[in-house]
């Protein structure tokens, strides 16, 4: 479905006399009207149209929190109350209310996640971890790959809005599941599609929606076509995102553009046999970025990307009781590709007299062909996942300088030396996953994967960065072999409460980033990467225990988890500095090194109460605490203490809601100085300028400036963020409907600075959105 972008509200926390006051306006809010909460609606379960049955499947009742099924958790169908690890939901009732400008926003208020509002930095924090550390789905498909690099990064952003139904989230270790990179947990993005009928039907929905914050315009159209063995789903995303408003102004270059779509296709073969084409794209245009975004002196933004495209292509063939005790064989084979173009702008000498700019525009090329087989096994009490996958991506970067004379007028085009070298990435794995419900009140799931990861890299020329590095630093072939497992179990104590264990182990191969990143400078922090082939794959080990409560009027669940860490990949410098351009920049050389071990702790909570059918109240809080034993300091990217709080009122016959949300963000009370937050951008007085304690030159004065801490310690202030959402059904008949919708964002107009936000001076103001969906 498309999504309307809606307005969400932030308080900061300044002082102790506003937090009262806010409090108890916002006492007097809950009371009047409140927030959309964790609300669930129905879903379709994948794998059961995936086994081929093609008839509409029959109205029931609303399925609770712990009732919806999930596919994610163990690669088996099943209720979340009977998955051993943490999962969330964000349905499409959820995704259509909290109208999301990204898919990192949709994310925000899910139990366990942190994530920022910037559109450009799509990376949600999972159980301390962020980036490649973090593995993104589509479909059961990995979007990360062996390019991926560490910190906040847009791939998470890559799917248009149209194209996303719901999304099952996994925290803590999905390794035995999806392989690599799960270490923190999954975020799977599942597509719409379409039914199959009894007879031939039709129909769609359009939405279009208005922001005032950032004049944002999106419009979403979908239409489907079905018959009773034939299924037809597409869509299609627009959108044009202007520079946000803050408390103290427009904040400049946080905008971008989006186009994108999907096309769903499905045939039923025979009785048992079910074929689904599906393909997605997007593209990002004009993607800007606040961080660095002053540094030089006659006002060119430092760093864009003029276009992001990410497409792929997936058919999938499933067969119902291919063999005796077989239940559902599938085959899957898929394409996927990606390119960008970064264009990065220096002028020398960065002064008002500047002579010269270079711009380096930067292409990033990737192609990847895979596929796989999965088999599910019924013995009993007994159901076995089992398959293997194969991928294969062709992996590259090219970089073209364009250097402007002033004086002359004149642009000569060059190709810059250091560069990450073309190459392979090949990644072939086998896993199995087990559940055996030994009673009615055990319920065990077992599982472990083997997974190898080849690496092979071909410099050029221009990759060579002398006299740092030769070609034999650029040259890898190399191979892991990584084994994971996992045991998880679910008892139920009694009726409705159940406890739950998990102990998994999780890993991250590799990739060109941690070993061949060569040559790409960090602007905002004067660093510049620099190969190391030695560096080796991250382990974890993770432990869950919980509690959950499954009854209808309310759900609850809390987790506590420690995460062991080994042979984490931490950025060091290296004992020289590293110039580029003719040598009129020169960098400090970083590289990765498997150098550290540490632990991340945390406690999660959720809870969701029904009252007089009508009201819902819901609310979680996540805390985590991260400690790298190695070094005695703590981690980067783990979030300050958090919790939601929402209240939603919806009219007896449902023609109305309204709805009300309290975020809760503590101030940031450990910053991890020795591994890289002195030199992140969000903790300065202005990332426009840089890291903090970066020399830079005023636009009005001339005069040469230093960037401060934003506070002498990099701690960030804690904040409060209210948002007030509602919606109203004009009409609605048997086949058509529509809704208007509004929401609105930081109702205090507070200013404040989301943590590990480095393309943020402050985040967005007041503002208000309103959106209409007619459905067909």
């Amino acid at each position: 479905m498309g999504r309307l972008r809606g307005l969400h509200l932030r308080v900061v926390l300044p002082n102790s006399t506003a937090i009262v006051g806010q409090s108890m306006f916002i006492v007097l809010l809950f009371t009047s009207s409140l927030l959309l909460g964790q609300n669930i609606g129905n879903s379709s379960d994948p794998v059961s149209a995936a086994s081929g049955s093609p008839e509409d499947s029959q109205h029931k009742a609303r399925p609770t929190v712990f009732e919806e099924i999930t596919v994610t958790a163990t690669r088996i169908p099943e209720e979340i109350r009977n998955a051993p690890q943490a999962v969330t939901l964000i349905t499409e009732e959820t995704l259509d209310r909290n109208h999301s400008t990204a898919p990192n926003q949709m994310v925000r208020e899910a139990p366990g996640m942190y994530s920022i509002l910037a559109a450009a930095q799509g990376s949600p924090i999972i159980r301390g971890q962020i980036g490649n550390r973090v593995l993104y789905l589509w479909d059961d498909l990995p979007l990360n790959n062996g390019a991926l690099f560490s910190g906040p990064n847009g791939y998470f952003n890559q799917i248009p809005l149209v194209a996303v139904e719901r999304m099952d989230i996994l925290r803590g270790p999905g390794a035995v599941q999806f392989g690599s990179g799960a270490v923190g947990g999954v975020i799977n993005i599942i597509t719409p599609q379409a039914p199959f009928k009894s007879s031939w039907s039709a129909g769609g929905e359009t939405q279009g929606i208005y922001g005032s914050v950032n004049g944002e315009r999106t419009n979403n159209v979908k239409t489907w076509l079905a018959s009773k063995h034939f299924s037809f789903s597409g869509g299609f995303t627009s959108q044009d995102i202007g520079n946000y408003t803050t408390p103290v102004g427009t904040e400049s270059n946080t905008g971008f553009n989006a186009n994108g779509g999907y096309v769903a296709l499905g045939f039923v073969l025979a009785p048992n046999q079910l074929l689904r084409v599906t393909w997605v794209q997007d593209r990002r245009g004009d993607v800007q970025y606040f961080s660095s975004s002053m540094l030089n002196a006659n006002g060119a933004p430092r760093n864009f990307n003029s276009y992001e495209l990410r497409g792929i292509a997936k058919v999938d063939y499933a067969i119902a009781k291919f063999l005796h005790h077989t239940n559902g064989l599938r085959l899957y084979f898929y394409n996927q590709y990606y390119d960008q173009a970064r264009d990065t702008i220096n002028v020398s000498p960065n002064t008002s007299a500047w002579t010269s700019q270079s711009t380096v525009i930067a292409t990033s090329p990737q192609e990847v062909y895979g596929g796989g087989a999965q088999d599910t096994i019924r013995l009993g009490l007994l159901q076995i996942v089992f398959g293997a996958d194969r991928r294969s991506e062709s992996l590259s970067s090219n970089k073209t300088l364009f250097t402007l004379n002033r004086a002359t007028d004149v642009t000569v085009q060059s190709t810059p030396l250091g560069n990450v070298p073309p190459g392979t990435y090949q990644v072939t794995d086998t896993y199995g996953v087990a559940n055996i419900k030994t009673s009615s009140r055990l319920n065990i799931s077992l599982g472990t994967r083997f997974e190898s990861s080849h690496i092979h890299s071909s410099p050029r020329t221009q990759d060579i960065l002398t006299p740092y590095f030769t070609a034999e630093d650029l040259s890898l072939m190399k191979t892991w072999n990584t084994a994971t497992w996992s045991v998880g179990a679910v008892y139920n104590v009694r009726g409705n409460w159940s406890l739950t264990g998990t102990i998994a182990t999780a890993f991250r191969a590799p990739t060109f980033s941690d070993a061949l990143n060569t040559g790409t400078p960090v602007y905002s922090s004067n660093t510049i990467s620099v190969p190391n082939k030695s560096v080796g794959p991250e382990r974890s080990i993770a432990y869950e225990l919980g509690s959950r409560y499954s009854g209808r009027g309310l759900q609850f669940a809390l987790t506590a988890y420690t995460t062991q860490l080994s042979n984490a990949v931490v950025t060091r410098n290296a004992p020289y500095q590293v110039c580029i351009n003719n040598n009129t920049l020169c960098y400090q050389a970083t590289y990765s090194s498997n150098s550290d071990s540490g632990y991340v702790r945390g406690i999660e909570a959720f809870f969701s109460k029904r009252f007089f059918s009508v009201w819902s109240l819901a609310g979680n809080l996540t805390y985590s605490h991260g400690l790298d034993t190695t070094q005695n300091t703590p981690f980067r990217f783990i979030p300050p203490t958090n919790a939601t709080l929402s209240l939603q009122y919806t009219a007896p016959k449902g023609r109305w809601w309204t709805a009300s949300s309290l975020i809760l963000t503590d101030r940031l009370r450990n910053p991890a100085i020795k591994l890289g937050d002195q030199n992140d951008v969000g903790f300065s007085v202005n990332p426009a300028f840089g890291s903090p304690n970066t020399k830079y030159i005023a636009p009005v004065t001339g005069a040469t400036l230093t960037n401060l801490p934003l506070r002498p310690n990099y701690q960030l202030p804690g904040y409060m963020v209210t948002n007030l959402r509602g919606g109203f059904r004009m009409w609605k008949t048997e086949k058509s409907s529509l809704e208007l919708t509004a929401d609105m964002q930081n109702l205090f107009n507070v200013r404040y600075r989301e943590p590990y936000a480095q393309q943020e001076w402050f985040a967005p103001g007041l503002g208000a959105s309103l959106g209409g969906k007619v459905t067909f």
